[in-house]
């Protein structure tokens, strides 16, 4: 199962500069008109992270690897 903390490409952490400059390095790579599925993947990773280090808030967390889920599996099919 793709995992938020690995689509940034970071350790778990509570530090928002480290997230916000992990998502600003990979949004350059995964600019959003060449790769769409990879860069909402990317958003909604970064979303997750940024509402766990600002609130705390683990719920989103597990909302955003199923998503990141269901868009891997059907990827695959394809």
């Amino acid at each position: 199962m793709p995992d938020f903390w690995k689509m940034l490409e970071i350790e778990p952490t509570k530090d928002v500069a480290i997230i916000k400059r992990a998502y600003a390095t990979l949004a350059k790579k995964y600019h959003p008109e060449q790769y769409p599925e990879e860069f909402l993947n990317l958003r909604n990773a970064y979303e997750a992270a940024m509402d766990y280090a600002t609130n705390g808030n683990d719920h989103s967390l597990s909302e955003v690897n199923c998503k990141m889920k269901s868009a891997f599996l059907k990827k695959r099919k394809e």
